[in-house]
């Protein structure tokens, strides 16, 4: 008799092979997985798609349609005579083709600006894919549309911004004035109503506005930048109008 007495009970350990198939099953399943996981890596570095959205491509700023050159006013003789500075790779002897149009860009206020008028924003595009508005212009009298702008152009067919030096300056949007704030206009434009105002863009001075009106030769100094109309990136000898941006 055992000395644990009649009512002992005797518990009998499993098996081993029993207890090492317990711990197969989730091995199993565990090497599969990784293996899963392994071979989504291993396709996916392989046909280079890594599941992000696509990088969407490098903004490139649009050709104008109307190629242009501009030259500094170098001096004004008392006869009329225009000097251009020659170290712009122009050649000495550029003149305005006589009967040339003298389109010009003035400084004005919102209080200057007037209803019904055809405007532009003018801006660059920057690292972000958009666009920093540099100056809104706007225009006294008819505009021209060709078609392959994304704005309105003077009777001379510029835009505004071609006498400056930015050279990567573009329309971004134009439309007509529809109503004058104290700090703002609102244009219709071909995407819809758009409210501009000038305190939201002060920095680091307040957004430039500009009329663009015809005058006369008088209108030109020295220290003036004037666009032309460009033949092979030289002044167009019979341009029908130039741009001057007075200093």
């Amino acid at each position: 008799m055992s000395e644990q007495g009649p009512g002992a009970v005797y518990a009998t350990p499993p098996p081993s092979g029993i207890r090492a198939r317990g711990w197969l099953i989730p091995a199993v399943v565990l090497i599969a997985l990784v293996g899963m996981f392994a071979a989504v890596i291993v396709i996916a570095g392989n046909t280079g798609d890594s599941g992000a959205p696509p990088r969407p491509a490098d903004f490139i700023a649009p050709q104008p349609s109307f190629p242009t050159v501009a030259l500094d006013v170098q001096q004004v003789s008392a006869d009329g005579v225009i000097t251009f500075a020659n170290d712009q790779g122009q050649s000495d002897g550029t003149t305005i083709p006589p009967g040339a149009t003298i389109e010009v860009l003035r400084p004005i206020e919102l209080e200057d600006v007037a209803v019904g008028a055809s405007v532009s924003l003018i801006g660059e595009p920057n690292d972000v894919r958009s666009f920093v508005v540099r100056s809104i212009v706007f225009f006294d009298g008819e505009t021209v549309s060709t078609g392959l702008d994304a704005g309105v152009r003077s009777r001379g067919g510029f835009e505004g911004w071609e006498a400056g030096r930015d050279r990567t300056l573009r329309v971004i949007l134009s439309g007509t004035v529809t109503a004058v704030s104290a700090d703002g206009v609102t244009l219709d434009t071909a995407t819809g109503p758009l409210t501009v105002t000038r305190t939201e863009i002060a920095e680091p001075r307040m957004l430039p506005l500009y009329l663009l009106s015809e005058e006369d030769i008088g209108a030109i100094g020295p220290g003036a930048r004037i666009a032309f109309p460009a033949v092979e990136r030289s002044p167009d000898p019979n341009a029908d109008a130039v741009l001057v941006l007075p200093r």
